[in-house]
């Protein structure tokens, strides 16, 4: 079972801490760093000093992934799941916390591992921990920030952090993301229609719509088959085959749109993801990573993930690859540079670290380097231009031009593009030398 070297270093990190007699660990690596394979391998040294295990996960993409690792690295492991065939002789087993909650049954075991430990405050899954007093625990988590905005420290000990969404992304295990969002935070509706963002900014990519509810879910649907998308909904309900079919609809393009409710937060493992449409408020940061987490996998011919953030989260919570500072004790989460501005794109209202060229659309912007000065009436006056409008108007006219060239626009489209600049600003067009 190889695992990359950033891997074996929290690998080795969190068996430190449990030899050392901390009971309970929480492990923070970002969606997409590989927490699965990370699981398998120390339930499989487990197994080999002679312990029993358990794995305790929600959702049935995460017991499948794990079970399916464990026997491929040699490690024998029953489930515990409704409809699935039990072998509880084995060292390991991967339950689902459902399954094992209403059966009230409690495998042994000596170490567990519970998976998206965010959602240990909740009474089930808290009781099923406290059914181990004695064994030890470790949490899996890429937001250890709980769904009221709490940290983790009344469940767990210790907390270990591994390495950085940017660092992950400079390295390449994970994809870049364009993130285009409203000028503000909107409280009370979305800034642009989910659909026609969908089609403006990624048309025919792969995309995921987080939704407010069922009925919202239903109207977005019905919107893009108007639209002649191949859309598909995902509720909490739908089954497990249900599932498997939609992720193998999404691969062969036989579906482009997904939307859900509350269920692709978590575990929602598609790496064929390209865009993701925040069409619903993100109070918390945990939530809000984790979404635009669930489309930056790399896949083949995918450079980018494109995030549609129709609500502004992005003022509330900094750019998915900032740097971020965990804790279970305290507040949960905080900004390392809690005042890095933000820069939004004029042409294509990307949101990005302050440079001169937007990285979505190549436009140039100025960067001040200080705030400028304040000019008195007197030199307002002096600076008015006693030039004729036709000639401000050619003036102007020229620069947007320019710009439009920068871009790597050509010929009539650049002249068009520059027109089409100047009746949005001033609501005419140019005057002409000579006009009336």
């Amino acid at each position: 079972m190889n695992l990359r070297s950033y891997q074996v270093d929290l690998v080795d990190r969190v068996k430190a801490a449990l030899a050392s007699g901390v009971r309970s660990v929480v492990m923070q690596a970002g969606t997409g760093s590989g927490k699965t394979a990370m699981a398998a391998q120390l339930l499989a040294r487990a197994t080999e000093r002679g312990y029993r295990s358990l794995f305790l996960a929600h959702l049935d993409s995460l017991i499948e992934d794990t079970h399916e690792r464990l026997t491929r690295a040699g490690v024998p492991a029953g489930f515990v799941q409704a409809g699935r065939p039990s072998s509880p002789d084995a060292p390991v087993q991967v339950a689902s916390i459902a399954t094992l909650h209403a059966r009230g049954e409690t495998p042994p075991a000596d170490f567990v591992i519970l998976d998206e430990c965010q959602r240990a405050q909740g009474p089930t899954v808290r009781a099923l921990l406290e059914r181990y007093p004695a064994a030890s625990h470790l949490g899996l988590t890429a937001t250890p920030q709980r769904g009221d905005g709490k940290p983790l420290g009344d469940v767990f000990d210790v907390l270990i952090c591994g390495p950085s969404n940017r660092w992950l992304t400079a390295e390449g295990y994970l994809v870049p993301c364009d993130l285009v969002a409203p000028s503000a935070v909107s409280t009370k509706s979305l800034a642009m229609d989910p659909v026609q963002a969908y089609l403006r900014y990624a048309p025919g990519t792969r995309g995921l719509v987080f939704a407010a509810n069922v009925a919202h879910a239903e109207d977005i649907a019905a919107k893009a088959r108007a639209e002649g998308i191949a859309v598909e909904v995902i509720l909490g309900e739908t089954s497990r085959t249900v599932r498997a079919g939609v992720r193998a609809r999404l691969r062969d393009g036989t579906t482009t749109m997904l939307v859900g409710v509350g269920v692709f937060i978590e575990g929602w493992d598609e790496p064929s993801i390209e865009t993701i449409v925040l069409a619903r408020a993100f109070v918390f940061t945990g939530s809000f990573l984790q979404a635009i987490g669930r489309g930056l996998r790399p896949w083949p011919g995918k450079a980018r993930c494109r995030v549609l953030d129709l609500r502004g989260a992005v003022y509330l919570h900094g750019l998915p690859d900032e740097d971020r500072v965990w804790s279970i004790t305290g507040a949960a989460v905080r900004r390392a540079e809690p005042g890095l501005p933000l820069r939004r794109c004029r042409e294509c209202l990307a949101v990005f670290r302050p440079t001169v060229t937007c990285p979505r659309c190549g436009a140039r912007h100025e960067v001040l380097a200080q705030v400028p000065r304040v000019l008195s009436r007197a030199e307002r006056l002096a600076s008015v231009s006693s030039l004729p409008q036709w000639q401000r108007d050619r003036h102007y006219l020229g620069a947007l031009i320019q710009r439009a060239l920068r871009i790597g626009m050509k010929g009539d489209r650049a002249q068009w593009w520059a027109i089409d600049k100047f009746r949005r600003r001033f609501g005419r067009d140019p005057e002409q030398k000579g006009a009336a």
